[in-house]
């Protein structure tokens, strides 16, 4: 942990010695989570430029998105979690909600 906290994160080895080891672990996961971010970076855009490159060589008329070339691991994270998609009024109108709501109304 020493090795990974003093070499890779960052800390003087007194920070080390003196930190709880709550304050260790978040340094390394700190440490972890900007290398990912900065991999991320890096990948998205060799990704761009490639759709670029194969965009210029493609069939005139088809268009070729960046993940047609190379799908990442995140980019289901981010549909799974991304956007919030409104719902239309029938989705949003469950048929048995609709009947007790008319029930409680008659019931007034």
């Amino acid at each position: 942990m020493q090795y990974i906290a003093c070499g890779q994160a960052g800390m003087l080895e007194s920070e080390f010695w003196q930190a709880e080891i709550r304050e260790i672990f978040n340094r390394i996961n700190g440490f972890y989570a900007a290398e990912k971010a900065r991999m991320q970076g890096s990948a998205e855009l060799i990704r761009m430029q490639t759709a670029v490159i194969v965009q210029m060589a493609a069939r005139k008329g088809r268009r070729i998105k960046p993940t047609d070339i190379w799908q990442f691991p995140w980019d289901s994270e981010k549909s799974n979690s991304g956007g919030i998609r409104i719902m239309t009024p029938a989705e949003r109108v469950d048929p048995k909600a609709d009947a007790f709501i008319r029930r409680l109304q008659k019931q007034k």
